[in-house]
């Protein structure tokens, strides 16, 4: 199933630790094999979709300025492998969704990973995914509880869904099953799994001028508060970091 993993930051002193949690989820994120995507808010929004995975390890970061910190990673489901069908993709110029699960109304099981071409004028024919068409109806209205539940409970939609909302600077996180909640001080972080909070350093030596890998000690990466919220419905304040 694809995963997902947020942050938001106001505590600059938080980047190293950040920094951390992320790199040694890194290759659990990666072993979603369809394609990322990545938003970041800093001084502007800066956006990042790739099949490559060899440029992700540069984009999943924070730094002094970065305020949130999106990425979803994808196994297809619904829809073909494409970078059109990579989550966080902006709607409407101001909403980034992305979802992890099956939204069984939409949801065909017509996985291809090939492209499938027009017989008249052999164009490819884009595949689309259950999620772009879940929300393509819930942003189509204001987001609240009572319409996010109502869409949920008409699509047989099951997973976690979360939708940035940029010109509210709100994140809805909304779920059918668990989403994982994590607190550094000034610092919010959420995922779709238990995230790894440890992770082996690695040092180079050089032998005989070759330079060679070798295990450092293990890294325990404190947090103050984790807890499981189930089928919830969260709506986050980037800008002035608390829950709305």
């Amino acid at each position: 199933m694809c995963k997902i993993i947020g942050v938001v930051n106001k505590n600059k002193k938080n980047v190293k630790k950040i920094n951390q949690i992320l790199k040694a989820n890194l290759e659990e994120l990666k072993s979603q094999p369809d394609g990322a995507g990545i938003v970041k808010l800093g001084e502007k929004i800066t956006t990042h979709y790739t099949l490559d995975y060899r440029t992700v390890d540069d984009h999943l970061k924070v730094d002094q300025n970065t305020r949130m910190l999106l990425a979803h990673f994808r196994v297809a489901t619904t829809g073909q492998v494409s970078l059109a069908n990579v989550h966080f993709r902006a709607v409407k110029n101001r909403f980034y969704p992305a979802h992890n699960g099956i939204v069984n109304k939409f949801s065909g099981y017509d996985y291809n990973p090939y492209p499938i071409f027009n017989n008249q004028n052999n164009t490819p024919v884009q595949q689309t995914t259950d999620s772009n068409k879940f929300f393509r109806r819930l942003l189509d209205g204001e987001i609240t509880y009572k319409r996010t539940v109502k869409l949920i409970k008409k699509t047989d939609f099951s997973g976690r869904g979360v939708v940035y909302d940029r010109l509210t600077d709100f994140i809805y996180l909304f779920s059918t099953s668990e989403w994982y909640y994590y607190f550094l001080t000034g610092a919010f972080i959420f995922s779709s799994y238990p995230l790894t909070l440890d992770y082996q350093e690695k040092k180079i030596r050089f032998i005989y001028g070759f330079p060679y890998e070798t295990a450092g000690k293990q890294i325990k990466i404190p947090v103050r508060l984790s807890f499981t919220r189930n089928h919830n419905f969260d709506v986050f304040d980037v800008i002035n970091f608390k829950r709305v």
